[in-house]
């Protein structure tokens, strides 16, 4: 457990989390390594690499394949969303020339 002069540091409750445009899912895994506990509510990508990679490593409750089929009032409530635009340059669906 963490310290900070001596006292423990404890979470009173778990952050939920939900990521979209989730990539390799960077603020999972800087939640991870700050030791935040935290529960990944959802996550997604249309990149079926980038989906096996954040189902398998940060095992979001839900996976939503694309973001544009998704019924947004249905998606759970969360304490923080994060979102990384597509990157372009490299993305399958841009020019690729990244």
């Amino acid at each position: 457990k963490k310290t900070i002069k001596g006292r423990k540091l404890r979470a009173k409750s778990i952050l939920k989390y939900g990521s979209d445009f989730s990539g390799m899912d960077a603020p999972a895994r800087a939640l991870k390594r700050l030791g935040v506990r935290a529960k990944h509510e959802f996550a997604s990508d249309i990149n079926a690499s980038c989906k096996t990679y954040t189902s398998s490593t940060f095992a979001p409750a839900i996976f939503y394949d694309n973001i544009r089929l998704r019924n947004h009032a249905t998606a759970p409530a969360v304490d923080l969303y994060v979102f990384g635009a597509p990157c372009q340059p490299f993305s399958s669906n841009g020019n690729g020339l990244g």
